[in-house]
């Protein structure tokens, strides 16, 4: 009975790995005893981007760094980073559609906007796209702004700074995760999620087997900043 309610915790963590790896995965790093997050099983978005900056085919001139400050205390240069993302897209990206792209962000970013708005005297007006079961969705410039709430402390943890920040404007859908649903582990060589209770440790413990990884379809049309580390 235990199993079956403790089973979600776990399956949960297992989807912040993916998701943390899917950013921040990094073959590279070498992970603290101390990590709360799993960025080393597999390459993320962000090491892509930089192997792509550095072949030139993503322009230098579309990532840019974010001031190392809190944004939440220092609200026009939140809105200042979504501008410099916004205004560094190439000629063809930029003549997209709106409904087309988004802003991928950490979650300082939006409570700057939300301050700066407030400075004005205002409630958001400009920011609010819509309500979405009674969400606010935010956008700048007509463009749907997301917001990764783990961006914010993966990030924090990664560059011991608490005022680390990520803008991503990109196209919808031009990040992809991929999977061998066929691989496993085990006797059969078919389990992909384990689960046991150790009566030595007295503990609960779980082991995923995955082979997976990412990879970014177009990446001449992405625009990022990222607080430096």
């Amino acid at each position: 009975m235990f199993e079956k309610n403790i089973e979600p915790f776990f399956r949960s963590a297992i989807s912040t790995d993916l998701l943390s790896n899917g950013y921040f995965g990094n073959l590279n790093r070498v992970p603290s005893p101390t990590s709360i997050y799993n960025t080393t099983s597999y390459k993320g978005v962000l090491e892509w981007l930089k192997d792509y900056q550095a072949a030139g085919v993503l322009p230098a001139n579309q990532a840019f760094n974010i001031s190392n400050v809190n944004l939440r205390d220092n609200p026009a240069t939140a809105l200042a980073v979504l501008d410099s993302a916004y205004n560094k897209q190439n000629l063809l990206m930029r003549n997209m559609a709106p409904a087309d792209k988004a802003f991928y962000v950490s979650q300082n970013i939006v409570d700057g906007l939300e301050n700066y708005y407030r400075s004005l005297g205002q409630t958001t007006p400009n920011l609010i796209a819509q309500y979405q079961n009674g969400v606010k969705v935010y956008a700048h410039n007509n463009i749907i702004i997301l917001v990764e709430p783990l961006f914010e402390p993966i990030l924090a943890e990664l560059s011991n700074n608490p005022n680390a920040a990520l803008c991503i404007l990109t196209l919808r859908g031009n990040f992809s995760y991929g999977y061998d649903s066929l691989y496993g582990e085990g006797e059969n060589l078919d389990e992909a999620f384990r689960l046991w209770y150790d009566d030595k440790e007295l503990s609960w413990y779980y082991q995923m087997f995955l082979k997976a990884g990412t990879q970014v379809a177009l990446p001449e049309h992405v625009v990022y900043g990222i607080t430096a580390f």
